[in-house]
C-alpha cells in the first residue's frame, strides 16, 4: 500500500493545497531511508536488489532517490517511479534473464540482500537499517557534488583549449566492478590556484572533470587499450570536436540584430498574416519594399531597438568574459547619438577627479559648473549642501579643465559626426532602393520578352539561299567566274 502511494504521486495525503510533486517527495521521505533495501529498475535489466545511499536528490524539480547496485557497485540517481521496497516484489526465476553474465550478478545480488535481511542489524522486511551499523557517509558524495557545483560556475570562457600538453589527449576510464573501459578525450583545460583541471568528454555522451594526476593516469591506461579500440576512439574524435565547438558558441551571447532585423521581427507576422498564400521569398521581397518606404522618423525607432539590443550585446560579452568583435565596436560607435556639451562635461569630469557619485544626482550640479565654469566657482558655492561630497571636492581642486567653449566645440562637432552618419545611411538606403528598383524593372523586362508570341526564325534553307547570293541578287558563284 506504501508503494502505491508513491507510484499515485502522494494521493493519500489529505492537503489538498499540496502538489503532487510535494505529496510524492513525502511520502518519499516516510517509505524510504538511507540504508534501506530496495528493487531499482534501470532500462535493459531486470529489477535489481539496491541499497538506498542518498535521500537529497528529493530536493529537486523532479524528485528522486540515489541508490548502489549490488554486487556491481553501481550508482545511479533513479525518479520514485523506479524503486520499489524490497517486500513489494519476490526476485525473478534466474533462468528467465536472458544474458549469462547478467544472470550470474542477480543471483549474487540476490545473495547479498538474502544476507541482509538475515543480519542483526536488520529491523524489518523492508531492509532499513540501524544509523550505528551503516558503515558509510555521503560525505565524500556531497563533496564531490559541491566541487563538480563550483566547477559547473567557472564561465567557459575561462577554460582553456592550448597551453598545456594534456589538451586534445586521449584517455581511458574505468567504472564499477567489473573495470569496464571508457574512452575519452581532454578538450579543455583550467589553471587554478592550486591545481588545473581537465574536462574530459567520453565516447558515449558522458562529461567529467578531472585533476591532473587523475588525467596522466587515464592516459597511460589509454594506452594499455587495444588498438581496435583505440582506432574506434581516433575515429569519433571529429565529432568530439565538433560538439565542444558547438558548446562553445552556444555559451556565445546572442549577436545584436541591426537596423533591418528589429524591423523584420516588428512587421512580418503582419505581412504573413496579410499574404497567407505567399512564400519565404515574396514575403521577404514584400518586406523589403515597406523597409524602403519608411521615413526617417520611422527609420529612428528601429535604429533605437537596434542600439539598445547592441548594449545588450556588450553587456552580455563584458558579463561572460567574452571580447566584442570589432565590427559590432565600429557599429557601436557608428549607432552612438550626438552628445551634448553637457555630456562631454561630465564624462571629461568624471574620468579627470574620478567622481563616484550617481550620474543622476550629478546632473543639476554639473550643470551649474557647467553654466559658471570652474575656476568662477566661489567657497559659498562649494560649500552649496545640495552638492555631494564629491563635487564638493573637485571644487577645491585646482587641476586645470577645459573651458565651456571647448566642450561646446566637441559638442559641435559631435552634432556633425551624427549629421554625417544620418546622411551617409540615407544614401546608402537610397542606393539599396535604387538597385532594388533596377532588379526588378530587368526582370519585368526579361518576364515581357516571353509573354508575347516569339518571333518566327528565318528557316534554314531561305538562309541558305541568302547566302548563296549577292546583295543586288546575283549568285555569287558566276560573279566570280565573269
Amino acid at each position: 500500500m506504501a508503494q502505491e502511494a508513491v507510484d499515485t504521486l502522494g494521493a493519500a495525503l489529505p492537503n489538498e493545497e499540496v502538489t503532487a510533486t510535494e505529496s510524492a517527495r513525502a511520502s518519499a521521505r516516510a517509505l524510504y531511508k538511507r540504508g534501506s533495501l530496495v528493487w531499482a529498475k534501470i532500462h535493459g535489466f531486470p529489477s535489481w536488489p539496491s541499497q538506498i545511499r542518498s535521500l537529497r536528490p528529493l530536493e529537486e524539480a523532479q524528485p528522486k532517490i540515489r541508490v548502489r547496485f549490488w554486487y556491481t557497485n553501481d550508482d545511479a540517481v533513479l525518479p520514485l517511479s523506479k524503486i520499489e521496497t524490497y517486500a513489494s516484489r519476490t526476485p525473478i526465476e534466474p533462468k528467465k534473464i536472458k544474458s549469462k553474465t547478467v544472470c550470474k550478478q542477480y543471483i549474487a545480488a540476490v545473495e547479498i540482500a538474502k544476507r541482509i535481511l538475515e543480519a542483526d542489524g536488520a529491523k524489518n522486511a523492508d531492509g532499513n537499517q540501524d544509523a550505528e551499523e551503516e558503515v558509510w557517509s555521503d560525505d565524500e558524495e556531497a563533496a564531490a557534488a559541491q566541487d563538480e557545483e563550483e566547477g559547473e560556475q567557472v564561465p567557459l570562457s575561462e577554460w582553456l583549449t592550448e597551453g598545456h600538453p594534456l589538451c586534445g589527449a586521449s584517455v581511458a576510464r574505468t567504472f564499477g566492478k567489473s573495470n569496464k573501459v571508457y574512452l575519452g578525450r581532454v578538450t579543455r583545460w583550467l589553471p587554478t590556484a592550486e591545481e588545473p583541471l581537465f574536462h574530459v568528454e567520453h565516447d558515449d555522451g558522458d562529461q567529467e572533470d578531472l585533476d591532473e594526476e587523475e588525467t596522466l593516469a587515464c592516459k597511460r591506461a589509454y594506452e594499455r587499450v587495444a588498438p581496435a579500440k583505440q582506432r574506434a576512439h581516433e575515429a569519433l574524435i571529429p565529432k568530439l570536436i565538433a560538439r565542444a565547438k558547438r558548446e562553445a558558441l552556444a555559451n556565445l551571447p546572442k549577436k545584436p540584430k541591426s537596423e533591418y532585423s528589429c524591423f523584420v521581427d516588428a512587421t512580418r507576422p503582419a505581412v504573413a498574416a496579410a499574404h497567407p498564400n505567399a512564400s519565404i521569398a515574396e514575403v521577404n521581397k514584400l518586406l523589403s519594399e515597406k523597409w524602403s518606404q519608411l521615413d526617417d522618423t520611422e527609420h529612428q525607432v528601429f535604429e533605437a531597438e537596434a542600439i539598445e539590443d547592441l548594449r545588450r550585446y556588450v553587456g552580455e560579452c563584458e558579463a561572460k568574459g567574452v571580447e566584442v568583435e570589432s565590427k559590432y565596436l565600429r557599429r557601436q560607435r557608428s549607432l552612438r547619438g550626438p552628445v551634448s556639451a553637457l555630456h562631454i562635461f561630465k564624462e571629461d569630469s568624471e574620468a579627470t577627479f574620478n567622481i563616484g557619485a550617481d550620474p543622476e544626482l550629478l546632473t543639476a550640479e554639473v550643470s551649474l559648473l557647467l553654466q559658471q565654469g570652474w575656476d568662477d566657482l566661489t567657497p559659498e558655492e562649494q560649500a552649496w549642501p545640495a552638492l555631494p561630497s564629491a563635487v564638493k571636492q573637485v571644487g577645491r581642486l585646482t587641476c586645470p579643465v577645459r573651458s565651456q567653449q571647448e566642450y561646446e566645440r566637441q559638442a559641435a562637432i559631435e552634432r556633425t559626426r551624427h549629421e554625417a552618419e544620418l546622411e551617409r545611411r540615407r544614401e546608402s538606403r537610397g542606393r539599396r532602393d535604387g538597385r532594388e528598383k533596377r532588379e526588378r524593372g530587368g526582370k519585368d523586362k526579361i518576364e515581357g520578352t516571353f509573354q508575347g508570341d516569339k518571333p518566327k526564325p528565318k528557316s534554314a534553307k531561305k538562309s541558305r539561299v541568302q547566302e548563296s547570293t549577292t546583295p543586288e541578287g546575283g549568285d555569287k558563284l558566276s560573279g566570280s567566274h565573269a
